[in-house]
């Protein structure tokens, strides 16, 4: 990024298709932070599911859940997430997409949280299936961050010791676990994890607002975990400081062109406490030179994505991107 302040801000209407090639800065892809939203729509014989993780949160969930399911090496229910879960199988809107589906044959590995809002029947039923059953009663982290914990345990602990849960306590122990692991140099800290996280947008505005927090945050103290919300109508990640490639096999991956919407729409979105952000674009449809953006002024909302395989993002410091999913 420029630090020339003098730059003259710039908005350049592109054509709807671009071939944008991945950022040359340095032959080692090092340079830049690579994105790839979309893996999870490819098929499943050449989707690698190590350290995919699916966290499913407390709302129905109206998306093909199974196929991702697939792309996933553990699943984690957040306390009334597994609610959403069992019911999935009540719907039979979602068996044309899948046929002979049977609630028994996807059990989460995990469920976590304080259980104020799980049903004792469905907890019973998973424990039965052979679902880990952590309860946290501390009302100092939310289901969302117990998860995390969970999960980020699993990978440093499981390899060791397979019921490496069953001795700590009901109030707080798995942030006590992982904060004493992280502290100490038995921690792994070169694991990559990404993790789909189903049902955090679009409930109350309070949860989808501390949901983007927690991108934030996530970001901040666990920067090898890559977070995307998955919702009904898009993808939510962050764009961190610097040049970021985003990439996929080519928008009809998740994007119907219909004729009347060739491109499909997205958005930039400052909503830290690091504003202003500088934006510079390259492979949308408004691409953005020595662009200001801040909540108090310009957002590039309702932009569109016009490369055909990716496009770059280079942002002076973190910013949430949000991409329609229309397939």
């Amino acid at each position: 990024m420029s630090e020339d302040s003098e730059l003259i801000e710039q908005v350049i209407e592109q054509p709807d298709s671009l071939i944008i090639s991945p950022p040359s800065d340095s032959s080692s892809s090092s340079s830049y932070n690579h994105i790839q939203p979309f893996v999870y729509l490819e098929s499943t014989a050449t989707t690698q599911t190590n350290h995919n993780v699916l966290l499913i949160l407390n709302q129905k969930i109206t998306i093909d859940l199974i196929s991702l399911w697939k792309k996933c090496e553990i699943i984690v229910c957040a306390d009334g997430g597994a609610n959403s879960l069992y019911e999935y199988f009540n719907d039979n809107n979602h068996h044309h997409h899948h046929e002979n589906l049977q609630r028994s044959d996807y059990i989460p590995d995990y469920i976590v949280g304080d259980f104020d809002s799980i049903s004792p029947d469905v907890k019973t039923y998973y424990e039965s299936h052979g679902s880990k059953i952590i309860r946290q009663s501390s009302q100092y982290y939310n289901d969302f961050t117990k998860s995390i914990h969970c999960i980020q345990l699993h990978y440093q602990l499981n390899h060791t010791k397979e019921n490496w849960f069953e001795s700590i306590d009901e109030v707080d122990g798995l942030a006590k676990l992982w904060n004493g692991l992280n502290n100490s140099s038995d921690v792994v800290v070169d694991i990559d994890i990404t993790i789909y996280v189903l049902n955090a947008i679009g409930g109350r505005f309070d949860q989808t607002v501390q949901s983007i927090n927690q991108l934030y945050i996530m970001n901040e103290d666990y920067p090898k975990v890559t977070v995307f919300f998955i919702t009904t109508n898009d993808i939510i990640f962050l764009l961190k400081k610097g040049v970021n490639y985003i990439s996929y096999k080519n928008r009809l991956m998740f994007h119907k062109d219909n004729g009347s919407s060739p491109t499909p729409t997205c958005g930039l979105l400052p909503l830290s406490n690091k504003t202003p952000i500088i934006l510079n674009s390259y492979g949308l449809k408004y691409d953005m030179r020595n662009w200001k953006t801040e909540m108090l002024g310009q957002v590039s909302s309702s932009n569109r994505i016009s490369g055909e395989t990716g496009f770059i993002v280079e942002c002076s410091d973190d910013i949430v991107m949000n991409i329609e999913i229309d397939v």
